[in-house]
């Protein structure tokens, strides 16, 4: 099981987040992936397929990284930032 720089379990179905621009996205799904954990991993944004799924018309895009030796950080809440274009955090 992967962990996060905290020691917490980080979920097996990461997916990067930025398959799409913000502004397509309903204040819902914003609201949605905006509440879901975020991990940072060699650059790139992820969330849990799951924690997100209503949230795009296709199948949302697999991280398609070696999470097994990666170093996954945890990006909190307050750092949760996107605009026109992407998702990143502070």
């Amino acid at each position: 099981m992967m962990k996060d720089q905290y020691g917490n379990p980080v979920p097996g179905d990461l997916i990067v987040l930025t398959g799409e621009t913000p502004g397509d996205f309903t204040d819902f799904a914003l609201k949605l992936i905006d509440d879901a954990d975020w991990y940072e991993v060699n650059g790139f944004l992820l969330v849990s397929s799951k924690a997100v799924q209503h949230c795009f018309d296709g199948d949302p895009i697999d991280a398609g990284l070696d999470l097994r030796k990666a170093k996954v950080l945890y990006v909190a809440s307050c750092l949760h930032r996107w605009d026109d274009e992407l998702f990143y955090h502070a």
